[in-house]
């Protein structure tokens, strides 16, 4: 009587389960061999702000997102996708990204294809794969395989030049192609195509760096990389990272920022030194 309890009610939840998976086709599919629901979207909205589309559909919280959707922000809209994986993607203003050959199993045998098209680019891939080749990211100049990893990528176009920068926080990162390269935390590889072919221009991220990418922007929205100033000393470099997101917090203030950001030395001695009160006054409030 025991055994016939038992397998009734398997029975019946194996039934509920199988018509839930039939009823809710689009989302759902039911794998017999684990016994399982397996959702055929990837991932759903985490957070969001300003506006952010899929074709004509626009974006809001809780929206789920599948497979080889083209996900688009507009000027000054981020957005944060969490895939069922637990990877969390941010995307910055003026991106288009999207996933392509997804195939989930389980969180950490699935595979994907993250096509970076343009602009800023956040991933923390929590779940290290069962294989390596699993997981790829594409941009316009570099393909790469990644694992277990959290990583920044841009797209840009900075003076008319295409570039692609990596910048690895932790875990690891291979990039393929005519020149290989394996990325360890720390490393950020700047990829330049210019009337030269590529050229790359990488550096290293100091530690002060590596601890200003944990901070979040705004709630839920963490850091992005900071475009490379091209043919820039490290130390211009930085000061450009540091005000960049300054209208995050202050549209009001957006023009001194970037008056503090693009001072040409032929400035007067006067202007000089407000410059760097306001740099003083800027550090001074954000510590």
């Amino acid at each position: 009587m025991k055994n016939l309890i038992i397998f009734m009610s398997c029975f019946i939840l194996s039934f509920a389960t199988t018509t839930f998976a039939a009823e809710n086709d689009k989302d759902w599919t039911f794998d017999p061999k684990t016994s399982t629901l397996i959702p055929k979207y990837l991932g759903k909205i985490k957070a969001l702000t300003g506006k952010v589309n899929i074709g004509d559909r626009e974006l809001k919280k809780g929206s789920k997102v599948y497979n080889n959707d083209l996900i688009q922000t507009s000027e000054k809209s981020f957005v944060v996708l969490e895939m069922v994986d637990l990877t969390i993607v941010t995307l910055g203003p003026n991106s288009d990204f999207k996933v392509e050959n997804w195939e989930y199993r389980t969180k950490n045998d699935r595979n994907a294809q993250f096509n970076i098209i343009k602009g800023q680019w956040r991933a923390f891939v929590k779940s290290k794969s069962v294989d390596a080749d699993q997981l790829k990211i594409k941009t316009p100049l570099v393909s790469m395989g990644i694992r277990g990893t959290e990583l920044m990528v841009n797209v840009l176009n900075i003076e008319g030049r295409d570039v692609t920068q990596v910048a690895l926080l932790e875990g690891a990162v291979h990039i393929e192609g005519d020149h290989p390269q394996d990325m360890v935390p720390g490393d950020h590889a700047v990829i330049v195509k210019s009337d030269k072919g590529m050229e790359h221009k990488d550096r290293k991220i100091k530690d002060s760096e590596m601890n200003s990418y944990k901070e979040f922007m705004l709630p839920d929205i963490i850091r992005l990389l900071d475009p490379v100033k091209l043919d820039a000393t490290n130390t211009q470099a930085q000061n450009v990272t540091k005000l960049d997101t300054a209208y995050l917090k202050s549209d009001t203030n957006q023009n001194n920022y970037e008056d503090l950001k693009s001072a040409p030395s032929s400035k007067s001695t006067k202007e000089q030194l407000e410059i760097l009160n306001k740099t003083r006054e800027y550090n001074r409030k954000n510590k």
